[in-house]
């Protein structure tokens, strides 16, 4: 196990450095981090604002590709939100313009906040029986500092958070980790039976209008009912956004016998937003975005007044939650023997 660990370390400073180490198959990215153990990889590229590159669990890449963030005037909301990856919003999910209580001024966020055009600084530590890496944000228009620790052990991610006021004001904030993944043909989502849904958006389908509500996982349209839970299924060109209410901290995305479990405290995390995206978009885009969340993942400027879901941190005020990701395999079903051997 010691020497396991030092070849993780080795790994992980090699890439920090900036060279490549062949072997293990690394992704030609920008000063990424690597943390591996036996049945779980991941790695994270600090100049692209901590995004995930790969989350590998179970044996399998569960991520959809990343592409290298795009600046400038031409930036679109979909650009980010639905990049490949995991990327981490906040103050806010969607844009929005925000009025600092701090300062007084007004200035827009983009979609997924700032944390995602900022760099944060990096530190690794190895801790027994599992290597981990913390990403620290200081913020640029609001004052605060925001962390994530990545802890890897055997099979299992865990991501520890934590947001402090670091200003004179109280803090209003939203987040959200935007979990990009392919959709597939038979792609399942599993959320708690009968869990509370609110529409965020739509487009090419009618759940009824923007905030209308529905109960998982069947949910009406204007003409019939729909199975969320295997978008795909639904068929046509259509996206949309959705925000749940959880009342047990779990959500599990299934790939043929894969199945990827994201488990967190439901007192910590109460929310978790989905957005679809079926064969609309550029080169006829399928995605699904898991959005695990403290607040309806929309924008700051409405969670914190008229929607009222956005979290206040007072001045020094620190708020902490954390992550946890597992992946099993299901065993394949034996087949009956009917040759009437062993009889």
């Amino acid at each position: 196990m010691a020497e396991r660990r030092t070849q993780a370390v080795g790994a992980l400073l090699s890439r920090l450095a900036g060279r490549r180490d062949r072997s293990v198959n690394a992704l030609d990215l920008p000063g990424e981090i690597e943390l591996r153990a036996e049945g779980a990889r991941i790695v994270m590229v600090p100049a692209w604002g901590g995004r995930v590159t790969v989350l590998e669990l179970g044996g399998r890449q569960w991520l959809e590709p990343s592409d290298p963030p795009s600046d400038g005037p031409e930036r679109r909301e979909t650009d980010v939100t639905l990049a490949g990856g995991y990327q981490e919003a906040f103050p806010t999910v969607l844009p929005c313009r925000v009025l600092s209580k701090h300062t007084g001024v007004a200035f827009e966020q983009p979609a997924l906040g700032e944390l995602h055009r900022l760099v944060p600084k990096p530190k690794i530590a190895t801790l027994d029986g599992s290597v981990e890496a913390t990403l620290a944000w200081t913020g640029d228009r609001l004052p605060y500092r925001f962390t994530r620790v990545t802890s890897v052990s055997p099979g299992q991610i865990v991501m520890r958070y934590q947001v402090t006021n670091s200003g004179s004001a109280p803090l209003p904030f939203l987040w959200a980790a935007n979990v990009a993944l392919p959709l597939g043909e038979q792609t399942r989502l599993l959320l708690p039976d009968n869990a509370r849904s609110r529409v965020i958006s739509q487009e090419g389908i009618d759940l009824l209008g923007v905030g209308a509500e529905h109960r998982w996982p069947r949910f009406r349209t204007a003409k019939k009912l729909v199975d969320m839970s295997m978008p795909d299924s639904i068929g046509g060109r259509f996206a949309c956004h959705l925000s749940f209410e959880l009342p047990t901290g779990s959500a599990t995305v299934i790939e043929g016998a894969h199945r990827l479990e994201l488990r967190f405290d439901a007192t910590e995390v109460s929310r978790i937003g989905l957005n679809v995206r079926r064969r609309l978009g550029g080169n006829g885009l399928r995605l699904i975005s898991l959005q695990p969340a403290i607040g309806i993942p929309g924008a700051l400027a409405s969670a914190a007044g008229v929607d009222g879901s956005a979290a206040w941190l007072e001045p020094g005020e620190s708020r902490r939650w954390s992550l946890t990701w597992r992946a099993t395999v299901d065993e394949p079903t034996a087949t009956p023997d009917r040759t009437g051997a062993g009889q």
